[in-house]
C-alpha cells in the first residue's frame, strides 16, 4: 500500500489537481462574505489547511478527502451565490465526525488498560507475544516529594522493597558461580531417593530438584550462614574489588589527559577534547557544526548538478528531499538551478518577444532593447553565492582553536586527581587504624547512619537491604564516608557482573 500511495502522489498531474483544488478552497473561502452564525471563517480555513497538511497511510484515505475536497468547494460555490445549506451541512458532518473521534480517543483513554488486558487474552502469536512484553517491561521509577512524611515512607518503603529484589539477584548469581566452581555443594547434583517407585515415565517428577538460579533457591540454604558469612564476605570482596581497581588507576594511569582528536564525519575535521564526564562539553556544537557542513555541502552539490547524482535520491520530477532545507511538501524537495534556469530562460524570450511586438505596434521596431531589464538570472545568483558563502563560514568555524579550553580542563583534571590521592590516602590511614578486614566488622566500632537519615539523598536503586545500625562498620561504609564507589548487599550490580562474580568465585 504504501508502494501505491508513492507512486500516486509522485505523479505531476495528482500533484497539481491537489493544488489546483487547494487554491480554489481558500480563495473562497476567504471571498465569503455576510457569514451565518453558525459558520467560522477561521474553523473552515484551519480544518482545509490540516487537510492537506496531513500524511495519509492509503490511496483510500487519498481519495476520500479530495472528494470531501471537491464536494467543499461546490459548496463554497454555492455559498457564493448566496446558498448556504449545503456549506452548513457538510460544515455540521465533519463537526460531528471530529467530535466522534474526540469521544472515541477519550474512552480508549480512560479505559486503557482494560482494553489491553482484553487484547492480550484475545491475541495470538507474535503479536501476543509482543503484548505481554510490554506488559512486562520495567517503568521509570520516579521518586515521589520527600519533603512530605508519608511520602518518606512510601520512598523508604519501595527502595527496601527494591534492594530486596536487587540483593537477592546478585546472592543468586553469586552462590551458582560458587556452584559451578564445586566450592559449595549443587542440590541438583546430589544423589537423591524418591520415596515413592514411580513405573510408568509418564509420572515422572523432577520438583525435588533445586534449580540453583530459581527465584526459591535462597529459601533452601542456610539463612543464618548467609547472613553471617556468605553476604558479608561477597559485600567485603566486591568493594576490595573496587578498591583495588582505584589503586591500580591511581598509580598507573594518573590524571586523565584532555587529548585532542578528530571528528571525521563531516566534509572537514572537526577537533574535539576527549573528556570521561557524562556531560562533555562542546560536543553539542560539534555536532550543530557537522550536521551544517553535510547539509550545505549536499545543498551546493544538488544546486550546481546537471546530471543525476547517484549519493542522492532523486525524484521523479528531478528534485531532491533535503530535510531541513524548508523545500516543498512534507519531504521538504528541492530542485537544482538547472531546472529554474530554464523557467526563467522561456520567461525572459517570452518578455523579450512582447517588448518587440509592443514597438511594431507602437510604430517604433527598430528601438533598440535594454536586455538587462529582461534578465531573471540574478536571484538564481543570490542563492548560489548565499550557499557558498554559508559553506565557507561553516568550513572557517570548524578550524577552532581548543588550546584555551584544553588547559582548563587538563588544570581541572590534575586538580580532581590530587584530590583522589588525598581521599585515597586518608581511606588507607583509617583502615589501618581500625585494622579492616573480612567480617571486621564483628569487632569493629560502630557507625552506621541509619536509612531514614539519609533517604533524601538516596537512589532507588541504592538501598540496603537492611538496617546496619548498631553493627561495625565495614569496608563499604569506609570507603562510602571518602565518597569512593561502593557495594552494600542491596544495591542495583548490573555493569560488569558476569567477570566480578568470576572473580570473587575464585578467590572465595
Amino acid at each position: 500500500m504504501n508502494r501505491l500511495v508513492s507512486e500516486l502522489t509522485s505523479r505531476n498531474d495528482h500533484k497539481l489537481a491537489v493544488c489546483q483544488l487547494y487554491r480554489a478552497l481558500l480563495r473562497k473561502t476567504n471571498q465569503l462574505a455576510s457569514i451565518p452564525a453558525s459558520i467560522n471563517k477561521f474553523e473552515l480555513k484551519y480544518n482545509i489547511q490540516e487537510r492537506f497538511r496531513s500524511n495519509y497511510g492509503s490511496t483510500f484515505q487519498i481519495s476520500e478527502q479530495i472528494l470531501k475536497g471537491i464536494t467543499l468547494n461546490e459548496a463554497l460555490s454555492l455559498a457564493l451565490g448566496g446558498n448556504w445549506d449545503d456549506l452548513k451541512q457538510f460544515i455540521d458532518i465533519q463537526r460531528k465526525e471530529v467530535f466522534s473521534y474526540q469521544k472515541r480517543r477519550a474512552d480508549y483513554l480512560t479505559n486503557k488498560e482494560k482494553i489491553e488486558e482484553s487484547a492480550k487474552k484475545t491475541a495470538r502469536g507474535k503479536v501476543k507475544r509482543n503484548l505481554l512484553a510490554r506488559s512486562r517491561r520495567k517503568t521509570k521509577y520516579y521518586a515521589p516529594d520527600l519533603r512530605m512524611p508519608d511520602s518518606e515512607q512510601q520512598f523508604i518503603k519501595d527502595g527496601l522493597a527494591n534492594a530486596k529484589y536487587q540483593g537477592d539477584t546478585v546472592l543468586k548469581q553469586f552462590l551458582h558461580e560458587l556452584q559451578s566452581l564445586k566450592k559449595i555443594p549443587d542440590p541438583k547434583l546430589l544423589p537423591y531417593s524418591p520415596e515413592l517407585i514411580f513405573t510408568a515415565g509418564d509420572n515422572l517428577n523432577f520438583d525435588h530438584i533445586i534449580r540453583g538460579t530459581s527465584s526459591k533457591s535462597l529459601e533452601n540454604f542456610d539463612q543464618d550462614i548467609l547472613k553471617a558469612i556468605v553476604i558479608p564476605a561477597m559485600e567485603y570482596d566486591i568493594n576490595k574489588l573496587y578498591l583495588d581497581q582505584l589503586k591500580s588507576d591511581l598509580d598507573n594511569k594518573g590524571p586523565y589527559k584532555a587529548t585532542v582528536h578528530e571528528a571525521l564525519a563531516g566534509t572537514v575535521p572537526v577537533p574535539y577534547i576527549m573528556q570521561p564526564t557524562k556531560k562533555k562539553i562542546g560536543r553539542e556544537e560539534i555536532a550543530k557544526l557537522i550536521k551544517k557542513q553535510i547539509f550545505f555541502r549536499r545543498m551546493i552539490n544538488i544546486w550546481e548538478s546537471q546530471t543525476h547524482l547517484t549519493e542522492e535520491n532523486k525524484q521523479k520530477d528531478g528534485s531532491y528531499p533535503i530535510k531541513g532545507s524548508h523545500g516543498f511538501g512534507p519531504e521538504e524537495l528541492v530542485y537544482p538551478r538547472e531546472y529554474y534556469q530554464e523557467l526563467y530562460d522561456a520567461e525572459e524570450m517570452y518578455e523579450i518577444l512582447l517588448q518587440i511586438h509592443i514597438n511594431e505596434l507602437n510604430g517604433k521596431p527598430n528601438d533598440p532593447l535594454d536586455l538587462e531589464q529582461f534578465s531573471w538570472s540574478e536571484s538564481l545568483d543570490i542563492a548560489s553565492n548565499y550557499l557558498r558563502d554559508a559553506y565557507k563560514q561553516v568550513i572557517q568555524d570548524s578550524k577552532m582553536d581548543l588550546k584555551e579550553l584544553q588547559d582548563h580542563l587538563q588544570k581541572s583534571f590534575n586538580n580532581h586527581y590530587d584530590e583522589q590521592v588525598e581521599k585515597y590516602e586518608r581511606l588507607i590511614t583509617n583502615l589501618q587504624k581500625h585494622n579492616v578486614f573480612k567480617h571486621s566488622e564483628i569487632v569493629s566500632p560502630p557507625g552506621s547512619r541509619s536509612i531514614f537519615d539519609v533517604a533524601a539523598k538516596r537512589s532507588i536503586d541504592f538501598f540496603p537491604k537492611e538496617e546496619v545500625i548498631g553493627k561495625g562498620k565495614t569496608l563499604g561504609e569506609f570507603m562510602a564516608e571518602s565518597g569512593f564507589k561502593h557495594y552494600k548487599h542491596g544495591y542495583k550490580l548490573t555493569k560488569r557482573i558476569a567477570q566480578i562474580m568470576k572473580k570473587l568465585g575464585k578467590d572465595f
